[in-house]
Order: C-alpha cells, then sequence, then structure tokens
C-alpha cells in the first residue's frame, strides 16, 4: 500500500503528465534545420549549383520545385528533401541517389498530370490553378 507522500507524488506526476499531453504540440521554426537530428552528421549541401553528374538541369529543377536538395554524403550525392509524415509532427529527410530521384520525380509529374486530367473532366481547375 502507498503511503499519503507516495500517493501524493504519484498524483503529481500523473498530473504533469496529463498536463503535457493537453497542451498543443509545437510546430518546428521552418528556417531551422528541423531534420538535422534525423540526418548523418556527415551530409553537408552539395557544393556546387550545377547539376550534379548523371542529372540534367531540367531534371535537378523539378526536382528542386519537389522539394528535393542536392547534399553529398560519403563522397556520393544523394537527393533529400524533408517531409512530415500524416499524423506525425516530427520531420524526417527522405534521401535518394540520381536513379532513384528521376523516377520519383517523373511518377510525382505523372500524378500531377492525371489529378490535373480528372479535375478537367468534372470542371474543377487544375492543381496550379489555386482551386482548392
Amino acid at each position: 500500500m502507498l503511503g499519503s507522500t507516495q500517493r501524493l507524488g504519484l498524483l503529481a506526476v500523473i498530473g504533469a503528465l496529463i498536463a503535457g499531453c493537453a497542451q498543443s504540440p509545437r510546430r518546428a521554426d521552418p528556417s531551422a534545420p528541423a531534420a538535422a537530428a534525423v540526418s548523418a552528421p556527415s551530409t553537408t549541401p552539395a557544393a556546387s549549383p550545377a547539376a550534379p553528374a548523371g542529372v540534367s538541369e531540367h531534371l535537378l529543377e523539378m526536382a528542386r520545385n519537389d522539394g528535393y536538395r542536392p547534399m553529398t554524403r560519403g563522397g556520393e550525392t544523394l537527393f533529400c528533401r524533408t517531409q512530415i509524415p500524416i499524423g506525425s509532427n516530427l520531420p524526417i529527410r527522405h534521401c535518394v541517389n540520381a536513379a532513384r530521384l528521376r523516377s520519383e520525380v517523373l511518377e510525382e509529374q505523372q500524378e500531377r498530370l492525371n489529378l490535373n486530367q480528372q479535375r478537367a473532366e468534372i470542371g474543377q481547375p487544375s492543381a496550379g490553378g489555386g482551386g482548392l
């Protein structure tokens, strides 16, 4: 059986937990490198503004529009973007190599075209048109 001081301590801990859970979650400052804790410390932005080897300028521009940034990790150029998964407030860094970047960017472009085509069929403005 718990003594009165132990009960009081337990009650204080439970109250603190409830109060902490009741507060609204805080968003990370978008200008701060939020995913720095998630990524490896050896990750640094690529110094050259030119397209990395094996990536065309057009693909690099499309990737930047999708939020990807070139990074160097272990001597290899990767393309990373920060995402906040549905149901979470914790951002994660998603990195891919040049071959995977090409397929992901093209898949996203195709999905946007399909969405815009479906919207045109039902009479809604396109995704880039400021509709929804």
